[in-house]
């Protein structure tokens, strides 16, 4: 079992970025936003799913966060950029925090909460900025990914996780920026997707793909899973050029995430949606889905796990760790396939 400690941050300048792409942080999240993408393929945000009984607390939780912000509204008092009741709404969440977190974790799991309560606190914006952006959001991601590492979430699991929890903390963060006008950190301007998030937009590509209406929770042990996974990439009768249609998109609205992000920022921006989004606009004259699915997660790599003013935040601890151990491990096991296939060429060639 891991020995829990404080997340600490460690990427202290660009150069970092190549040892940080080997890091088991950067694999784990990599491989989960993956993993994710593959298990919630062709669901609506509205969809009856199941709901873990952890999934169901955490929601729990965001809601109260929520009420939380009712009970702290923003004052008058002159002010350059975000309202400042926004830090009285940061301490007030802060200040049971670590029971909070503890309460989602079972006996054995109790010390985890250092590392969990550290990630969940960096989830919601900048005390001091009065900010928030994608390195947030990361954070949030982060908390998530711990909870799978630790064995509370499970593979199926994770329709619930996206469609119930992270909905639900997307709808929340949203309240924040509004009630408390947040100024966006970090932001890419025109040259990103969006001035506060990047994962609605991939698990929001992932709803525009079909699935099987006999899929079930055991899908991942079927033994033609791979034959399986290939009948399923048929994607929706919808196309790409929908985003920049505003009433189709209304009709879509709280069933589809993608549609829910595109409209809160023609709600936030003015003008043509080509001049201000115009990495969005783009996504309109794609093809098919699949180009858009790829295209939203090398967005998400590109402007966030990659991008050193955003990760230079982010912290590291036992289970998203700073060490290069999976790498090293992934390495070996791929030189050691590498000198079986050769082996099995010299063996064939001999005979």
């Amino acid at each position: 079992m891991n020995k829990f400690v404080q997340p600490i941050k460690l990427i202290k300048n660009p150069n970092q970025i190549q040892h940080w792409k080997t890091t088991n942080a950067f694999i784990l999240i990599t491989k989960f936003v993956q993993l994710i993408g593959k298990k919630i393929k062709g669901y609506k945000t509205t969809d009856n799913c199941k709901i873990s009984k952890l999934c169901k607390a955490l929601i729990e939780y965001l809601d109260e966060l929520s009420d939380l912000i009712d009970k702290t509204p923003p004052n008058n008092l002159p002010r350059r950029y975000g309202n400042t009741s926004y830090r009285t709404w940061f301490l007030k969440f802060n200040s049971n925090l670590n029971d909070k977190v503890k309460a989602f974790l079972p006996e054995k799991l109790q010390d985890s909460c250092i590392e969990l309560s550290t990630y969940l606190s960096d989830s919601f914006g900048n005390y001091e900025r009065i900010d928030y952006g994608t390195g947030h959001e990361l954070a949030f991601l982060a908390f998530l990914c711990c909870l799978y590492q630790l064995g509370l979430i499970e593979e199926n699991d994770l329709v619930g996780l996206i469609y119930g929890v992270f909905h639900r903390y997307l709808l929340l963060v949203r309240k924040l920026q509004q009630t408390y006008t947040l100024e966006a950190a970090g932001t890419h301007g025109v040259w990103g997707l969006d001035d506060f998030q990047s994962l609605p937009f991939y698990f929001g590509s992932c709803q525009f793909y079909l699935r099987k209406e006999n899929e079930n929770e055991n899908e991942n042990e079927n033994e033609n899973e791979n034959e399986n996974e290939n009948e399923n990439e048929k994607t929706s009768e919808y196309s790409p050029s929908l985003i920049m249609d505003p009433e189709i998109l209304k009709t879509m609205g709280g069933h589809y995430l993608l549609a829910d992000a595109i409209l809160y920022i023609r709600k936030r921006k003015t003008g043509s949606f080509k001049v201000h989004s115009p990495k969005l606009e783009k996504v309109s004259r794609m093809e098919d889905w699949d180009e858009v699915h790829f295209y939203f997660l090398d967005m998400f790599l590109s402007d966030v796990l990659l991008k050193y003013p955003i990760v230079q935040h982010f912290y590291f601890g036992s289970i998203l760790s700073f060490s290069d151990e999976i790498k090293k491990k992934e390495d070996l096991l791929w030189e050691q396939e590498k000198m079986r296939i050769q082996n099995e060429e010299k063996i064939k060639n001999q005979k």
